[in-house]
C-alpha cells in the first residue's frame, strides 16, 4: 500500500524483482505528492523485502530510523517503510 496522507493505493507486487517509487513518469509505482522525490526509493522484492532510498530529499524511514542512501535494507514483517 502507498499512502500520501489522504489517499492510500494498493499495488500488487511481483514475486521477485525491483520496482522504483517516485513522481517520475518512469517510476514503477507513481506517487503524486510533493514530498516524494522523482525517484524516491527502490523496492527489492524476493524472499526478503528490502527498500533502498535513492538519495531522496526527505529520506526513507523504517520504524522511525532514516535509511542510508543506496543501501537496500530489509523491511521487518509488520513494519512500514515511510518516505
Amino acid at each position: 500500500m502507498v499512502g500520501t496522507g489522504q489517499t492510500v493505493i494498493t499495488h500488487m507486487l511481483p514475486e521477485e524483482g525491483m520496482l522504483t517509487i517516485g513522481r517520475a513518469p518512469e517510476a514503477s509505482i507513481r506517487v503524486e505528492d510533493a514530498s516524494v522525490s522523482r525517484l524516491h526509493a527502490r523496492l527489492h522484492v524476493g524472499p526478503v523485502l528490502r527498500v533502498e532510498d535513492l538519495g531522496s530529499a526527505n529520506g526513507t524511514r523504517i520504524g522511525g530510523s532514516r535509511l542510508p542512501a543506496n543501501e537496500p535494507t530489509p523491511v521487518p514483517p509488520g513494519q512500514a517503510a515511510v518516505g
